[in-house]
């Protein structure tokens, strides 16, 4: 049975678990109003009784544990529910950021901004476009062109400040994203070490680390409002964390998010998130809930969105303005306009091959550059220069032809050759170089200066080699027996020629020692006497193996010039209409007449019904040998002695042996040369060369399939402020059946320096290298000493053949003619206005006219001033970078609202009124464009606030039951302390019960 003593310890149990009911009690009571604190209880439960054969009785109460009143389901449910709430409510507050800086309120109705700010870009565009419509209306009123140009200042302002905020906002959301990365990393630490600590005070299986727990889930609770995760609870009582799919919080180890700032190309410094110190790559698009979510997604997607769209905005005001201002005129000109866009480098030189298509419409871009990076189009089409007197009166016009295959060089020089007045004129026909098996120079040396350095030489003198001493360098290019160029360096992809470094110390002999030593033993040099004047020491060139060629090209020295070295070859005639065999039609018998009204017939391509009648006299045939050295012999055709095709046929073979002349059997005289002669036909009196169809053999000269014959052309030489100092006049011979009518490129160059060299004129003509195609070279005319020339009264059609003038092949590569002196006859007189452009420090185009002359445009139908920003209202390429010219605001007389220039015009400003209902941009109005901007935005916008308003409201019902099961009730923790309050003093009654009757028994038991 159940003694005392166990009496006794029953209600020893009873005080023990009634007082931990007080304790636990007044616990809640005092932390009733701590944050995140957990409402704990008293986990009490029956000892096991004892049992007895007379029955089981109870041994009183044991106190199992002091639990926390947490429902973890509930508290996962609240953690993403606070993370959709952050997430939307930042978004919200950034949105009402964007709506300060855009200074228009962002709502989702597109097509109006009834509440928009005067000070906003809506509002602005609308002041811009009015202004231009006012100034349509008295284009020449000051007062009304400085208004348009306030307007264009103000908004061009605007779109700057709201680029910059722009900007600087991705700055700063980048700089909190920091921020709460290291805030994340902070809580996850501290989770790590709550968990350590929970682990080590749950050791003991009735023990619960109820403080810590709530410490730690607070801590759950914030870090949820910054990032979106997940938990999931070990054994031992620490909470493993889960972030975008990687663990960031794994027991008592937390891993870092590590942070990697890189610049992006606007130089803006941008944070990503990795996770952990191997950097397993986070998707920062997964992180999409929580705080952190909403300023990455603002930075990465919102804010640079909006940014692309103002910037896009920008770019369409700066170019569809800048496309009908470019091309018209203000009150005055300039004298000297400069283009305002970011030029690649090196697609001015020369030698550039980048088109106009790679610069500005395929520019080499990555696709991570910013919009301010890309060129505006440009496309075929042509535009005008006018150039006016100082009273705005239209001097001249030149047209500028513009193809997107054309480069910047090829711009810069037809610019500088619209008024036909130019300082160096490059052919448009190119050639392949010579290449000969052996070449001597003409000119030589006397004994007297073997050991003369070449600087010094009589032949160099006026050189280049005497005026810039130093070293140079020229290349040998080398043709095997095959025809295939020799590489000089076979470890390089390019096939290279040899190079001969040389420096004006040397003498000739080192030269030649030099060439020959530098050609991988292919070449031989030799300094030899000269077969004219032995007297005098030549360098002769030529190939090893007798069946390789060679070409000396871009000599840098110009000795090989002053040596009058064949560069490219002398001996190739310009002529056309010859040929090496040739067949004429007739019908008949080739031994009957064809005099009077006998036959045989001819073709039908000769005048008049067959038979036609061919007439008594006679023609000439010129046989060329390969030195086209010419040989003519003179046919007379005249009845009884020659009057059949078969005497004709005897006469042409009897005139040259090289020559097989042969009557076909169906009716052909067939003429084939032999031994490289050509030959053709001249002073036919007969008709019978026509009539056999012959008549294209005319011995005519030939510039890539267009004739010239003989004549003259003029080269008219001004100074620099535009006076006619010299006209020189250049003989042209065509016609190779005479003495030196035999006309080569080099006899070309030879004709004008030897014209102008007799006027004593600064020009010169040489044969160069073509700078885009280094294996092809081009005759080149060039004045100096600041003088330049036009060309005039070309009756041979040799200037128009070589693409210096007018013709087919000029208009197909699109330059402008040199034909600028049509009017000036005398010296003296004005030769033009000058127009010239160049590239200054390699990064901007600039074009400027002589005198007092001065410069608009006219109808560009290819947006190359546009694009250039040539003749603009704005300058830049997006938001930032936007901005009026300031030479418009200096002067407003600069402000273009005349479309030809002349007084009243005000088609310019009308065009500029109207673009504000014009669609150019994505199919929008430029307004439409800004309002269509803003309601995306605004719809967006009242997404975030709408949703920040659903998930808080869903949040505060989760709370409140959270907070239902979890949280203190004063009201129910009074009645518990009163409750354990009895159960105390109940349990404590037992115990002086049990303490009376053993007192009262061992009263007995002592009596």
């Amino acid at each position: 049975m159940v003694s005392l003593y166990g009496i006794l310890n029953l209600g020893a149990r009873g005080v023990s678990a009634a007082q931990s009911g007080i304790n636990t009690t007044g616990q809640n009571i005092a932390n009733a109003n701590t944050e995140g604190y957990s409402r704990q209880r008293v986990d009490q439960q029956a000892v096991s009784p004892l049992v007895l054969p007379n029955g089981a009785f109870g041994q009183g109460v044991d106190v199992i544990s002091v639990e926390r009143i947490r429902d973890s389901f509930l508290e996962g449910q609240i953690r993403g529910a606070a993370s959709d709430s952050s997430y939307n409510e930042e978004l919200n507050n950034i949105f009402v950021q964007l709506d300060q800086i855009l200074n228009d309120p962002l709502q989702s109705i597109s097509d109006s901004l009834d509440g928009a700010s005067t000070g906003g870009l809506n509002n602005l565009l609308s002041r811009f476009f009015q202004s231009m419509h006012d100034l349509s209306l008295s284009p020449e009123a000051p007062e009304l062109r400085s208004a348009a140009i306030e307007s264009a200042v103000s908004l061009s302002e605007t779109f700057n400040l709201v680029g910059d905020q722009l900007r600087g906002m991705k700055s700063d959301l980048n700089e909190r994203a920091s921020t709460m990365v290291d805030e994340v990393n902070r809580m996850t630490s501290e989770i790590a070490s709550l968990n350590r600590r929970i682990a080590v005070s749950e050791v003991g299986a009735a023990v619960n680390a109820n403080d810590l727990r709530d410490q730690r889930d607070r801590l759950l609770s914030q870090l949820s409002e910054l990032i979106p995760i997940t938990t999931v609870e070990q054994s031992n009582g620490a909470i493993d964390v889960n972030l975008a799919g990687e663990r960031i919080v794994d027991g008592v180890n937390n891993t870092q998010l590590v942070k990697i700032t890189t610049d992006t190309p606007d130089q803006l410094p941008i944070m990503q998130i990795r996770i952990g110190k191997d950097g397993l790559d986070v998707k920062d698009e997964m992180i999409r809930k929580g705080e952190l979510g909403a300023v990455l997604d603002a930075r990465d997607r919102i804010v640079p969105s909006l940014r692309t769209q103002v910037d896009t905005l920008a770019r369409g005001v700066i170019y569809e303005v800048n496309k009908i201002h470019s091309e018209a005129s203000g009150l005055t000109g300039q004298t000297s306009l400069e283009s305002h866009f970011a030029i690649p480098a090196g697609s001015t030189a020369a030698n550039s091959t980048q088109t106009l298509d790679q610069v500005f419409n395929n520019p080499r871009l990555k696709s991570t550059d910013p919009l301010s990076s890309y060129p505006y189009p440009v496309q075929d089409g042509a535009f005008t220069i006018r150039v006016t007197d100082e009273d705005n009166q239209t001097r001249d016009l030149y047209d500028v032809n513009v193809k997107t295959t054309d480069t910047l060089y090829d711009i810069v020089e037809r610019i500088n050759r619209t008024d036909g007045i130019v300082q160096t004129a490059r052919s448009a026909y190119t050639f392949d170089p010579v290449y000969v098996r052996r070449a001597t120079a003409t000119v030589g040396i006397s004994s007297a200066e073997t050991n003369t350095g070449l600087g010094a030489l009589n032949a160099a003198a006026g050189t280049p080699i005497s005026e810039t001493p130093g070293a140079y360098s020229m290349e040998i290019h080398i043709h095997n027996a095959a025809g295939a160029e020799v590489d000089s360096n076979s470890a390089t992809p390019d096939v290279e020629p040899f190079t001969i470094n040389f420096d004006d110390t040397m003498t000739l002999n080192q030269l030649a020692n030099q060439i020959q030593n530098n050609s991988g033993g292919l070449i031989r040099a030799l300094v030899v006497p000269s077969a004219a004047d032995p007297a005098i020491s030549v360098l002769q060139i030529e190939t090893i193996d007798k069946n390789a060629s060679f070409s000396i090209q871009n000599d840098t020295s110009g000795l090989m010039q002053a040596f009058d070295f064949p560069t490219t070859d002398p001996s190739i005639p310009l002529i056309g209409g010859n040929a090496t065999e040739a067949s004429g039609k007739f019908f008949g018998r080739s031994d009957q007449s064809f005099l009077g009204n006998g036959i045989p017939a001819f073709s039908p391509a000769f005048p008049g019904p067959p038979p036609s009648v061919i007439s008594e006299g006679s023609f000439d045939l010129v046989v060329l040998d390969n030195n086209n050295v010419p040989t003519i012999t003179t046919i007379t055709v005249q009845a009884g002695a020659l009057e059949t095709m078969d005497d004709v046929a005897a006469a042409i073979q009897a005139a040259d042996p090289n020559l097989n002349v042969q009557i076909s059997a169906n009716n052909e005289l067939q003429i084939t040369s032999s031994n490289n002669r050509s030959f053709f036909f001249q002073n036919d009196r007969t008709g019978l060369v026509k009539a056999l169809g012959l008549k294209d053999l005319n011995g005519f000269g030939d510039i890539g399939g267009q004739p010239f014959s003989d004549g003259s052309f003029e080269i008219v030489v001004g100074d620099a402020n535009g006076k006619v100092t010299h006209i020189v006049e250049v003989p042209v011979k065509a016609d190779p059946s005479t003495v030196g009518g035999v006309l080569t490129l080099q006899g070309v160059v030879d004709a004008i320096n030897a014209a102008t060299g007799a006027a004593n004129v600064p020009i010169t003509a040489s044969i160069e290298a073509d700078p885009k195609n280094k294996n092809r070279s081009q005759l080149v005319v060039s004045a100096s000493n600041g003088f330049e020339f036009t060309f005039r009264s070309d009756d041979s059609s040799i200037l128009s053949a070589l693409g210096f003038t007018d013709g087919p092949l000029l208009d197909a590569t699109g330059d402008n003619p040199i034909q600028g002196a049509e009017f000036p006859v005398t010296l003296g007189d004005d030769i033009g206005a000058l127009v010239r452009a160049h590239v200054e420090n390699n990064s901007q185009i600039v074009i400027e006219t002589s005198n007092k002359e001065r410069i608009t445009f006219t109808g560009d139908t290819s947006n190359f001033l546009a694009a250039a920003g040539i003749n603009s209202l704005f300058h830049g390429t997006d938001s930032r970078s936007m901005r009026v010219n300031q030479d418009i605001i200096d002067n407003n007389d600069l402000l273009a609202a005349s479309g030809d220039g002349t007084p009243g015009n005000n088609e310019a400003a009308y065009k500029l009124a109207n673009l504000e209902s014009e669609s150019v941009l994505d199919g929008n109005t430029l307004g439409e464009y800004y309002r269509s901007t803003i309601s995306k935005m605004g719809i967006e916008s009242s997404r975030a606030k709408q949703f920040y308003e659903t998930h808080s409201s869903v949040l505060r019902e989760l709370k409140n039951f959270q907070e239902q099961n979890s949280g203190v009730s004063l009201d129910e923790e009074s009645i518990n302390i009163i409750r354990f309050q009895q159960a105390f003093q109940a349990s404590a009654r037992v115990i002086s019960t049990v303490d009376d009757l053993l007192n009262t028994i061992i009263n007995q038991i002592g009596r």
